[in-house]
């Protein structure tokens, strides 16, 4: 029987958290976003405090339990990660707005942040010893591909009609919910070896 420690922990209740965070935000765009809907004012703002207080929350459990691994081994320096985030962030921003014209909002931002926190928890896992190198890069690629599907999907929004554009809205909240549920799964499952 594995005993885990405080810093997998933190790490296992924000990873579960940000799932949930998903899920909440999945039900405020249901009520605010959906077409030719009927105004519930109240209910958005009380969901989308809902949304903000389990994604603060869970970031902060995250970056705790990571922050709280010890230094030792490490796929990638865990500053490469962040800086890579920081540039692909602005690269995107200008791509998507200089060259495809396409209208900024936040979801850019959270997209390249949650690939960033993702790319930096499973970094910290390998450092943690709980995932394998094989491991760690089958989550590199699941994260890389669920921030570019998330992407994908980002720069269609506009394109689509009212009723496809809504859906297309839900669907990188669902693959970052599966993989913060996968990720969290992992760290139950594997344990420390």
């Amino acid at each position: 029987m594995h005993s885990y420690n405080l810093e997998e922990q933190l790490i296992f209740k924000g990873s579960l958290m940000l799932a949930l965070c998903c899920g909440i935000y999945l039900i405020w765009w249901s009520v605010a976003f959906r077409p030719e809907k009927t105004p519930h004012r109240v209910l958005e703002v009380l969901l989308f405090l809902a949304v903000a207080t389990s994604g603060i929350c869970a970031v902060i459990w995250i970056v705790r339990g990571v922050n709280d691994i010890p230094d030792g081994r490490k796929f990638l320096p865990q500053t490469i990660i962040i800086i890579c985030g920081i540039a692909a962030y602005f690269l995107l921003l200008s791509a998507t707005q200089v060259l495809l014209h396409r209208q900024v909002t936040t979801e850019l931002l959270l997209i390249v942040a949650w690939a960033v926190l993702e790319f930096v928890t499973v970094n910290a896992l390998y450092g943690a010893g709980i995932y394998s190198k094989t491991v760690t890069i089958v989550y590199f690629i699941i994260a890389l591909a669920a921030a570019v599907f998330s992407m994908v999907c980002y720069l269609k929004y506009y394109e689509m009609e009212k009723l496809a554009a809504f859906y297309d809205g839900m669907v990188p909240l669902i693959s970052i919910g599966i993989v913060m549920l996968l990720t969290a799964a992992s760290i139950k499952m594997i344990g420390r070896r």
